[in-house]
């Protein structure tokens, strides 16, 4: 389980670095960022899984999100890499496919998802959704 864990905050360093390169977030705060997924991620792979435990990696991914969008606003950052901009929104949609591969019959979380998809005006996400 702790390759698998360590596996996925690797294939997160790009994203991060880019963030940090471009000023949105600092070297503590990413330690920070880093230390709280990793305590998600290890929270997210035991057994049974817990839906409490996806929605609340869920929410504090959206928190980070919102602040990285205020600060980039507030900075002026016109241009930012893809990675930049959308690592955060893949890491959502990759815990909320999670979420629902062990938690399929949960409407809600089914219309969490989709209003998600709609808010972040990504009609191609949405359409796999169904």
């Amino acid at each position: 389980m702790a390759q698998v864990v360590n596996r996925m905050l690797e294939s997160m360093l790009p994203h991060l670095e880019e963030l940090q390169l471009s000023g949105i977030f600092t070297e503590e705060e990413l330690r920070i960022i880093i230390t709280r997924r990793r305590h998600f991620e290890y929270r997210l792979f035991r057994k049974p899984p817990n839906k409490q435990d996806y929605l609340k990696a869920i929410q504090y991914e959206l928190n980070l999100d919102q602040l990285r969008k205020q600060r980039k606003e507030k900075m002026g950052v016109v241009f930012t890499s893809s990675d930049c901009e959308f690592g955060i929104v893949n890491r959502l949609h990759a815990l909320y496919k999670r979420s629902l591969k062990h938690f399929k019959g949960d409407i809600k979380l089914w219309l969490q998802y989709i209003k998600f998809c709609q808010n972040m005006n990504q009609p191609n996400m949405l359409s796999k959704v169904f």
